[in-house]
């Protein structure tokens, strides 16, 4: 009996085994129609709410969770956008307002008011699908700054500040917190007390000035779209000093001290890496000038 059943079980192996793999493929298919039926994103056919003032956040992941959880404990009101029904289904159970719906579509994009948001937080893992939102969303809310968060090296500083991108998180060169603290500068700003000399630069914030010959000198050949290397005079930090302004090179983003600190880290910068335009990064300021040509231009 022993025989003859293992005789027949090697004689039946394959067929059992072809059986098998159609079961498995049926399954398969079967978990992904499932999964289809579950992740099928509603007809947005809903009207905008009347928001305004609101923060439009596209994606949802770990950083726009953070985020999320810090803007409405300071009572700052988003909606979420997201494809995603897990996260949707998570942000909704926490009592997020929520949109399922594709941010490239010009319908979601009325529905979330985004003409009357303060900021667009645009956080999603494709880096072209992350240009195509941030292009959309600031052609329809050219006032609202536009914050970005980027995780590869295709993200070119240039190019997010030539569709309108204000601020750039690269995880590269930022804390996970970064994102949530970029944000809140621009919904929530902390007031520094007056007289206190405390500046503080805004590592995600773009600086791409428009200038021409006619304005500074002809070294603005040299000026293309940065963000700032440091939240105050890299050396100066680096040292445990202390300086009185701060200036950020428009070649390469290099924060220093200015001329009257005893550093003077952004002049000898300047020079030691042929970068002759600096702007400053002091609030209220709105001027760039030319370490070559002595030469400076008012950009209000």
């Amino acid at each position: 009996a022993l025989v003859a059943a293992t005789v027949l079980l090697m004689v039946a192996s394959p067929a059992l085994a072809n059986s098998g793999r159609r079961i498995e493929a049926m399954a398969a298919r079967r978990a992904q129609g499932r999964a289809a039926a579950g992740a099928a994103v509603p007809d947005v056919t809903g009207a905008p709410v009347g928001r305004s003032g609101h923060v439009v956040l596209s994606g949802w992941g770990e950083a726009t969770r953070a985020l999320a959880a810090d803007l409405s404990a300071r009572q700052v009101p988003f909606v979420v956008l997201t494809l995603n029904p897990d996260g949707a289904a998570e942000a909704e159970d926490t009592g997020y307002d929520v949109i399922r719906g594709d941010s490239t579509k010009e319908h979601v994009l009325e529905v979330a008011d985004v003409a009357s948001a303060s900021a667009i937080v645009v956080a999603e893992d494709d880096a072209a699908m992350t240009m195509r939102i941030a292009t959309l969303m600031h052609e329809r809310a050219p006032r609202a700054a536009v914050v970005v968060r980027v995780l590869d090296d295709e993200a070119e500083v240039a190019e997010l500040a030539a569709i309108g991108v204000d601020h750039i998180v690269d995880h590269r060169r930022a804390s996970a917190t970064q994102l949530t603290a970029s944000v809140l500068r621009i919904v929530a700003p902390r007031q520094v007390p007056a007289g206190t000399g405390v500046t503080v630069v805004d590592t995600s914030a773009v600086l791409a000035p428009v200038i021409s010959v006619e304005d500074l000198c002809v070294h603005v050949d040299a000026v293309r779209p940065v963000l700032p290397s440091a939240e105050g005079c890299e050396e100066c930090l680096r040292a445990g000093d202390t300086w009185v302004h701060l200036r950020a090179c428009l070649t390469c983003g290099h924060v220093g001290c200015c001329d009257s600190s005893p550093g003077r880290h952004a002049r000898a910068h300047a020079e030691a890496e042929d970068h002759p335009v600096i702007a400053s990064v002091e609030p209220g300021d709105h001027w760039v000038y030319c370490y070559l040509d002595d030469s400076l231009a008012d950009l209000r």
